[in-house]
């Protein structure tokens, strides 16, 4: 439901006489001057203002390559299939613009406005979009290796089944998008907030995710082998089936993490217990994670032991015996698979 009052909400903000073709102006043209182009982006300028002159771009088609559209407002335009390759679209509000099919190798996007945007099927190799700001936007079936993406809002984003590899994720907010089937190998998410983000059956072989976010995040059948995971936090999420073969987890937050099925170079035990929480156990490198216990951020399982006794002991700060119970039959349990792999 919210999803379609946003929808609502964008179509209802269109200048009125948007269906009608009489007022588009461009349409058709393969080159345009430089003085053309002025006089295009005034005329849409008008239309939005819904002055009875105005008339709505749209470039379907042109070739705009390498054309300066700094800051330039084209807001609900239409520039399918358009060739802008090495464009200058910096600070350029592109609100609810046609970018279908759109050839922007190369182009400039940062700090652009590109809430709400359809890019489905568009060329974005080598792009650079910084900062830019493009929740909800869709980019499903998207070419973006080696694109610049540092820093960007793609909040509620589609980006299923396109294309990142090399990609600079860094420092961006992706939380709640859905990268299903994307392909990720080498991309750079290092600081990356992606709490929530669907990476099911993503390839993200030999990315860099160090220092994300990735609480709550599926995960589900994803590819991480080789994959950079240190000091990144998947707290709460669905690595089930995940490949994580030759990556390196040093300093990984995995509490309540779901590794059901895995594929990893260590051996990990998880027990569900605790109120519904899962305990999870690496038993190579004798680390547990809890996330039934809020002071638990990892350590040995005698170190565990103890603080479960501190806490839920009969002399402890919350004594509980029922949990007392159940965590040291956790204990116990790893205990003896640590034995027996001794």
């Amino acid at each position: 439901m919210k999803r379609k009052f946003k929808l609502n909400k964008l179509k209802n903000s269109y200048p009125s006489r948007r269906f009608d073709d009489s007022t588009c102006i461009g349409e058709g043209i393969m080159q345009l001057s430089k003085e053309h182009l002025v006089e295009i982006i005034a005329l849409h300028g008008k239309w939005l203002r819904k002055e009875e002159d105005g008339k709505r771009v749209d470039l379907r088609h042109a070739n705009l390559s390498g054309v300066v559209f700094n800051g330039a407002n084209l807001r609900f335009g239409s520039l399918f299939g358009a060739n802008l390759s090495d464009a200058d679209l910096s600070h350029t509000n592109l609100y609810g613009a046609n970018l279908i099919e759109a050839d922007l190798s190369h182009a400039n996007l940062s700090h652009a406005d590109l809430w709400f945007v359809n890019l489905r099927g568009a060329f974005l190799g080598g792009a650079k979009l910084s900062d830019a700001k493009i929740p909800d936007a869709i980019l499903r079936g998207t070419f973006l290796d080696y694109a610049n993406l540092s820093g960007a809002a793609l909040c509620g984003a589609d980006l299923r089944y396109g294309s990142f590899r090399h990609a600079n994720f860094s420092g961006a907010t992706l939380t709640r998008a859905n990268l299903r089937g994307s392909d990720f190998s080498d991309a750079n998410f290092s600081g990356a907030f992606l709490r929530g983000t669907n990476f099911s059956e993503a390839d993200l072989c030999d990315a860099d995710l160090r220092g994300a976010d990735l609480r709550g995040a599926d995960l589900s059948d994803a590819f991480l082998s080789g994959a950079e995971l240190s000091g990144a936090n998947f707290s709460g999420a669905n690595l089930s089936g995940a490949n994580l073969s030759g990556a390196n987890l040093s300093g990984t937050n995995l509490s309540g993490a779901n590794l059901s099925g895995t594929i990893t170079e260590r051996r990990y035990l998880q027990i569900g217990c605790i109120y519904g929480s899962l305990i999870t156990y690496c038993v190579d490198d004798d680390v547990v994670l809890c996330a039934g216990l809020d002071k638990h951020q990892g350590g040995t399982l005698q170190e565990f032991a103890e603080q479960v006794e501190g806490i839920y002991g009969e002399n402890g700060e919350n004594p509980n015996k029922r949990l007392n119970k159940e965590c040291s039959a956790a204990i116990a349990f790893f205990k003896a698979c640590k034995d027996d792999q001794d």
